[in-house]
């Protein structure tokens, strides 16, 4: 943003950015990935060893985090399965926290993306949405004043966790003072775009150079695009 002056936007979930360490999904996910190779037998959650590989362990992943659902694990208990995982995987738990692997940004880390020029806005304080207006209401406000705390602002842009939205929450937002929103659709917004609809291209390892440029340049948008699916995984169903 400095060296070319272009403006950044930093959606934060918090709440594992106050308690800092490695998000529980993404890092069951790359402890199960890395170890595709293994035998895995974790008692509490197993009734049997299973072994690991392309075509097994993203079904144990699912499985693991329903368990924890199921249990109703906090934050912490869910970090603590995933050291008793990592043991079970011979993972150095420790060094991987010291890394700072599959972590958020601390809050004073994020004062300092502030301070160089980023803005810091709204992405729930989970990562979760619901169809319950008073769950989806608390997630939005106990992110804004966590964000509060540590900028000093009022945030009112949000973007949706993992894209996933339905047409209440339309009505739910502008309630809430949420100016605008972004999805996951791919597309270039326009004066048209309903500013709580707001597309925007994800950039990912699968999204070549070319394919950017054209998005960049504004040409991909006039090209045929396949049918954006939202991912569900953090829609939390009443």
């Amino acid at each position: 943003a400095q060296e070319f002056g272009y403006p950044v936007t930093v959606y934060v979930t918090t709440y594992y950015s106050y308690f800092n360490r490695p998000v529980f999904d993404p890092a069951l996910n790359y402890f199960l990935w890395k170890r595709r190779d293994r035998k895995l037998m974790l008692e509490e959650a197993m009734t049997q060893p299973v072994e690991l590989n392309d075509g097994s362990w993203r079904t144990v992943a699912s499985n693991l985090k329903q368990y924890a659902t199921k249990a109703g694990f906090s934050g912490r208990e869910k970090d603590d399965l995933l050291r008793r995982l990592s043991v079970a995987l011979s993972f150095d738990y420790e060094e991987l926290c010291r890394k700072r692997v599959l972590h958020l940004m601390t809050p004073e880390e994020l004062q300092q993306v502030r301070t160089a020029g980023a803005d810091v806005q709204l992405h729930t304080h989970r990562h979760r949405m619901s169809n319950s207006k008073q769950q989806f209401d608390r997630e939005i406000i106990e992110n804004r004043e966590r964000l509060q705390q540590i900028t000093h602002e009022r945030a009112e842009h949000f973007c949706y966790p993992s894209g996933f939205y339905i047409p209440e929450y339309l009505d739910w937002l502008q309630e809430l003072k949420v100016q605008s929103a972004t999805t996951c659709v791919p597309g270039m917004a326009t004066p048209k775009t309903v500013r709580l609809l707001l597309p925007r291209l994800v950039d990912t390892s699968t999204v070549t150079a070319v394919e950017f440029g054209a998005w960049v340049s504004g040409l991909a948008s006039l090209l045929p695009q396949r049918k954006f699916e939202m991912d569900e995984r953090s829609y939390l169903p009443e």
